[in-house]
């Protein structure tokens, strides 16, 4: 992976990272906002619990991001922290799917299950908005906007996780790069017999053509 494409993809990750924020955000103040909790004492409940779900997604989605892939983290206090603060938001039942087999006294180092996956929190937020929709607590092209927002949220996590697992992937880019100069160096013995001076003229063209096409590939990668 050359340089430019993996500075591009550490900048997508901040731009979801930040994108992700706004939309927990944005969805929190909309079902503060927009949804009439005196309709019903259910949807209290609900609304309550989409906002706490929120809050509780972002704390699963960091414990991810800190525990899995090539810089996750080996100290076993922060993993315990990590757990910690997820199990401050979870309820009991919640925990249990969460984490199977796990009780909260379990701290995040001694269990079995490193993290667990955000997008089970999602699902519950969806059911939830289906609770609230039920008693027309909200107009639905309200709900249908949260529902876009949720799904855009989901959509960031899983970019952010490709971008985490593939940003230093097998080095193809270093391989050519070490295959073209060897073809250079061989170049000018293998046609020497044969062309003679012009061997000079077809080398050199050799390697300016491939300086171009390295630099075009270059410039086209920073436009984008």
């Amino acid at each position: 992976m050359s340089r430019q494409e993996a500075n591009k993809q550490f900048w997508e990750a901040i731009s979801d990272l930040t994108m992700m924020c706004h939309l927990l955000r944005s969805i929190s103040m909309t079902i503060c906002g927009m949804v009439t909790w005196e309709v019903d004492a259910e949807v209290q409940v609900h609304a309550k619990r989409v906002i706490r779900l929120l809050a509780l997604y972002s704390l699963a989605v960091r414990e991810f991001f800190q525990r899995t892939g090539k810089n996750a983290t080996t100290s076993s206090e922060q993993m315990d922290r990590l757990r910690q603060d997820v199990a401050a938001l979870a309820g009991d039942t919640e925990w249990s799917i969460l984490y199977p087999g796990d009780h909260k006294s379990v701290s995040g180092s001694a269990s079995p299950h490193d993290t667990t996956r955000p997008s089970i929190i999602l699902f519950w937020v969806t059911l939830s908005l289906r609770k609230i929709m039920d008693h027309k607590a909200t107009e639905a092209p309200i709900m249908n906007g949260l529902l876009t927002q949720l799904a855009a949220v989901g959509s960031c996590f899983w970019n952010m996780d490709k971008i985490d697992k593939t940003q230093f992937p097998f080095p193809y880019c270093q391989v050519v790069k070490w295959l073209t100069l060897v073809f250079l160096g061989i170049l000018p013995f293998s046609i020497a017999a044969v062309c003679g001076w012009w061997t000079l003229l077809f080398s050199a063209i050799a390697a300016i053509g491939l300086s171009v096409s390295k630099f075009l590939t270059k410039r086209q990668l920073s436009y984008q």
